[in-house]
């Protein structure tokens, strides 16, 4: 046992109080003296760690170079990149050369070539160096190569949650003993004495607080003791006024508010894992009965990167083909982590920055083991908090999955003051069956292509005062999006081009007039519902027909059924805003019905009055309806289409399996032919490494060669 004070430096002359000043980067204390072995072993790792040369009795060490990529080259996440690396020892032989991305090892050789293709690099700035180790270990590093992973353009971060329940910024206070004024200081550790643990936003939902299952501290990464990742801590955009910092457990609030939610919260992942989860109670830990936890791991560890914990067994995450479902995280850095937890239709669903990393069917998923838990309470937590790596956590949020995940096109309908069209003021209140300068333009194309509202029949814009419709005046002036104007219909539809995607969520805020509401797709903008390749989901008020919900194929119209196969209603009897969606799923071959974000019905097209709905056409997109007679208007407000979110049904239409045959031609040439969705990829060997085959569409045709080739399809 040491006991005497343990000094850190150079000695000047034997005499404690003189020493050099230098630069510290990292102390170990071990309670015991290190075997030979060990000490080689951490010259090593510390040498590679901070990329020194490591002579060994005389050695000469290796030249180690990184020859691909390049350094400054940028690479699209999941994209295969190739790695070739050189390494040669004067003295002796080199008998490990290993791949570092930001300190991590990411491959590793024992021989020559040293060269591999992967997909494995993680999100954002990597620093690429070589390791290379010699006979007599003696070990030497390559200067570092710095490269970007980035999200591919076409990506688009995901929106989860449309309504929010409860939220928290973890916002910190100046250092100090907590007091009213501020309860939550820099340095505060488990301590509630002021309401600290009092989530900050409940959104009209009963107040919570935070239940720790272990320690519980607020602090600033000035004040942090993970002194490894405080630059990282003080980079999150989010974390200007503050951090919550655990020093290892979990930490959550009472819920039972839904069946369907989204659980997210900014992190940067520690050494062990980050827990993200649903229990009984609040206070509840992971290990409890009845708790659902996702643990989310970097990419390096052994472990499953995404692992599913019922409080005794954890599962890993795989993809259909058997390959672990990663995170894409190696790093210090901030990350966006949720869990889309889905009791109702017994499934989870897992993002990661906004961006779909897969999900289970909770019913089959490991046998159904993890298909029963609760929703008494939801938080975070994880392990993994050593002295130098603490837990960071920001703007935790819980609430109802949006419909819309990423929007294409939206229109709030602004209206401007009354009197003719300008460039200035393209939409007058009062505007009526008028384009002359652009009104109908579409307000929002988030980056894709123009596009402007093709009205079958008459369209005006009006503000509530300006109303044809009086007997709603007030209900259309409460909706909280139209405080700047409405989009009045006289009567008919109107749509836009789109043909963007085959899953996609049309939206759009309405009272229902007194006949029905349109959601439809169709052919071209312009067509009606009556054209050809068209379908449209009529929505009416209940009670006014047999047929609440119904789908309408040009020509006849059929009603939609509930999940417990009755006539499908909207639930709307009143002149009051409500939230309209369909989600048209052309390739999976479905549509689902939303009223308020509440599922109403769902048809497979496939089977559903004989496949009379089963064609239609997604060149556009739109609304209207009829109904209008002098004293109702058709109202809208705050449209939308776009890519589903988490609360549609499924997250991603599932793929249909690929079927391939091959052909064998008499010249020694192969055919491979496949249908369905999926990525023809090639290997030298069924080892691999596998690697895309470029613009391989089916059929695809197989030359001869001489040496062996081996071909996959992936989905």
């Amino acid at each position: 046992l040491q006991e005497n004070p343990v000094f850190i430096g150079r000695e000047i002359g034997g005499a404690d109080n003189r020493r050099a000043s230098m630069d510290l980067a990292e102390v170990l204390v071990y309670p015991r003296v290190l075997t030979e072995e060990e000490r080689d072993q951490l010259h090593t790792t510390l040498a590679g760690r901070y990329g020194k040369v490591l002579a060994v009795n005389g050695n000469v060490v290796p030249s180690v170079a990184l020859l691909k990529p390049v350094a400054g080259s940028e690479w699209e996440l999941d994209q295969s990149v190739s790695i070739e690396a050189s390494a040669e020892d004067s003295d002796g032989s080199i008998v490990l050369v290993e791949l570092l991305a930001s300190g991590q090892v990411m491959a590793s050789w024992t021989q020559a070539p040293y060269t591999f293709e992967t997909t494995m690099l993680p999100l954002g700035e990597l620093n690429l160096v070589v390791r290379a180790t010699d006979n007599l270990g003696g070990v030497s590093v390559s200067d570092p190569t710095q490269i970007t992973v980035r999200l591919p353009a076409t990506v688009v971060p995901m929106q989860l949650i449309g309504v929010l329940d409860y939220s928290d910024s973890f916002t910190v206070g100046p250092a100090g003993a907590p007091t009213a004024e501020n309860p939550r200081p820099s340095g505060m550790y488990n301590d509630d004495s002021f309401d600290a643990y009092t989530i900050e936003n409940a959104f009209g939902n009963p107040p919570v607080k935070w239940a720790p299952t272990a320690n519980f501290s607020f602090n600033l990464p000035s004040n942090s003791t993970g002194t490894a990742i405080t630059l990282g801590a003080s980079g999150n955009p989010g974390a200007d006024t503050g951090l919550a910092q655990s020093g290892g457990g979990d930490f959550n609030i009472a819920y039972g508010l839904r069946e369907s939610y989204v659980v997210e919260v900014d992190a940067i992942l520690p050494l062990d894992r980050l827990d993200i989860g649903t229990y009984p109670a609040p206070g509840d830990g992971i290990g409890v009965a009845g708790g659902l936890t996702v643990f989310f791991r970097r990419d390096n560890d052994s472990n499953p990167s995404i692992g599913v914990y019922n409080g005794s067994i954890e599962t890993g995450v795989v993809r259909a083909d058997g390959t672990p479902v990663r995170t894409g995280v190696n790093d210090n850095n901030w990350h966006r982590f949720a869990v889309h937890f889905d009791r109702a239709g017994g499934r989870l669903g897992f993002y990661i920055d906004g961006i779909f990393k897969g999900d289970v069917d909770l019913t089959t998923f490991a046998d159904g083991t993890y298909q029963e838990f609760s929703n008494g309470a939801v938080g975070v937590g994880g392990a993994g908090f050593n002295g130098t790596h603490a837990q960071w956590f920001d703007n935790f949020a819980v609430g109802a999955p949006t419909l819309v995940g990423v929007a294409d096109y939206s229109d709030t309908f602004t209206v401007g003051a009354a009197g003719a069209p300008t460039a200035e003021n393209p939409r007058p209140n009062g505007m009526y069956n008028n384009d002359a300068f652009n009104g109908y333009n579409i307000e929002n194309s988030h980056g894709k292509p123009a596009v402007r509202w093709t009205p079958t029949a008459n369209f005006s814009f009006n503000v509530p005062s300006n109303t044809t419709g009086p007997d709603i005046t007030v209900a259309a002036m409460g909706n909280p999006g139209a405080e700047t104007g409405i989009a009045q219909s006289g009567g008919g539809d109107f749509n836009i081009a789109y043909g963007l995607r085959n899953s996609y969520v049309v939206e759009v805020d309405a009272i229902l007039p007194l006949d029905r509401l349109d959601i439809g797709s169709y052919a071209a903008p312009g067509d009606g519902i009556s054209a050809a390749n068209s379908l449209t989901v009529f929505l009416r008020r209940d009670g006014i027909s047999d047929t609440g919900i119904g789908l309408f194929n040009g020509s006849a119209e059929t009603a939609l059924l509930s999940s417990d196969e009755i006539p499908a209603t909207t639930g709307v009897a009143d002149n009051h805003w409500h939230r309209f969606s369909v989600h048209f799923d052309r390739a999976g071959g479905w549509l689902a019905v939303f009223v308020d974000g509440e599922l109403r019905g769902i048809a497979d097209l496939t089977t559903f009055a004989d496949g009379a709905y089963a064609g239609y056409a997604n060149g556009a997109v739109g609304v209207g309806g009829a109904g209008f007679n002098g004293t109702h208007a058709q109202w809208f407000d705050n449209f939308v289409v776009g890519q589903p979110g988490p609360g549609a049904l499924p997250v991603e239409p599932a793929l249909p399996l690929a079927v391939f045959t091959l052909v064998l031609l008499d010249e020694g040439q192969l055919i491979i032919e496949w249908t369905g969705a999926a990525q023809l990829e090639s290997a030298p060997s069924i080892e691999g490494p596998w690697a895309p085959v470029v613009e391989a569409t089916s059929p695809y045709a197989v030359e001869p060669e001489g040496s062996m080739t081996v071909y996959r399809l992936v989905q």
